[in-house]
């Protein structure tokens, strides 16, 4: 990045770059930062808390720099800006998500948070009845992920930090994920994430089998996070190397287990099953292996008070085959795409 230095002592000019596009903003050597949080928010909508400002040159520490105590006010000119200027331009790069942006995922949280409430229930249906736990006292008290890490640039300060902070207890309390922790024995050390910058072709990393996995939670420009649902499958995938390095065929068929372990378990949250599930549900077949009919495993229909199967049931059975092999090439596109970011090889 290349910074510059203004001809009028009186004016300062600044070319903003956020998202591909270029903003002017205009400000005086008396005005503050907070002014020119203002001005950035002005153009962007991004806010002053979620503002991230990347620069070059001396100016540099001004945003790396503890922020100011609140009452002190230093003016961008006694803060050097027009020290380190030349060509009239000083030249700052935004990182952040926008306004919309950051109430989307606040409202994916309180849709998450509400769906996972405990069910409420009228005070007389709970007469006489005795709480009941589906696993033991050692295994529910304490989380297989022991510690959570947000990575060490950004300071607990940051405006950011909070989100990552969320994202990663989201991870690490999620029913489904430490469901299958505890039938699997699975232990993490220390649950972190990994900057897109540093390692642009990882998407997960798993070191000394559970003592710390790293996780790609930021997308490529800092401007949010990875969807849930991906993140979670990239965990999963990086789970499974707890038990097996690399990536051999008994790897992909214990990463196949976890993940259908994890959508068993949430079905049966769904309709209201409460027992552990310790059995595999579905384990998809190694690449390039077909499917015989004689092997499927969806049920057969059967007529009431009969014993003989309905004439529809070898139709049913196809469909479900068709379906689940559809099923099986998509989700074998994606986890290859885990497989090319996965730095827990041996």
């Amino acid at each position: 990045m290349e910074s510059s230095v203004a001809q009028d002592d009186d004016e300062i000019r600044i070319k903003l770059s956020y998202r591909g596009q270029n903003h002017d903003i205009i400000l005086t050597p008396s005005d503050t930062l907070a002014d020119l949080y203002d001005a950035i928010y002005e153009k962007t909508t991004v806010t002053p808390s979620h503002q991230k400002i990347i620069a070059s040159g001396q100016i540099r520490k001004v945003f790396v720099d503890k922020k100011p105590e609140e009452g002190e006010q230093p003016t961008l000119g006694q803060l050097g800006f027009n020290d380190g200027k030349s060509n009239g331009v000083i030249k700052l790069m935004l990182v952040g998500p926008p306004e919309s942006e950051v109430e989307a995922i606040q409202k994916e949280d309180e849709k998450g948070a509400k769906m996972n409430k405990p069910r409420q229930y009228h005070p007389s249906m709970l007469r006489g009845a005795k709480p009941r736990s589906t696993m033991n006292a050692s295994s529910s008290s304490a989380n297989p992920f022991h510690n959570l890490r947000v990575h060490q640039v950004t300071p607990p300060s940051a405006p950011e930090y909070e989100m990552i902070m969320t994202r990663l207890r989201k991870l690490s309390t999620d029913e489904a994920v430490v469901h299958v922790c505890r039938l699997h024995g699975f232990q993490v050390g220390e649950l972190t994430e990994l900057l897109p910058h540093e390692h642009p072709n990882l998407l997960g990393l798993n070191e000394n089998m559970g003592q710390r996995i790293s996780l790609r939670l930021r997308t490529d420009l800092y401007d949010g996070l990875q969807p849930y649902r991906d993140t979670r499958r990239v965990l999963l995938h990086e789970l499974a190397h707890n038990k097996v390095n690399d990536h051999p065929p008994e790897f992909k068929i214990l990463n196949s287990e976890l993940n259908a372990q994890v959508e068993a378990y949430e079905r049966a949250q769904q309709q209201g099953t409460h027992r552990l599930i310790e059995t595999d549900v579905y384990v998809p077949p190694e690449e390039g292996q077909e499917m015989s009919n004689g092997a499927a495993s969806g049920p057969t229909a059967h007529v009431l008070g009969g014993s003989g199967s309905t004439n529809d049931g070898g139709d049913m059975r196809a469909r479900r085959d068709k379906v689940l092999q559809a099923t099986m090439r998509r989700l074998e596109k994606v986890e290859a795409e885990i497989e090319k970011g996965c730095g827990s090889n041996a």
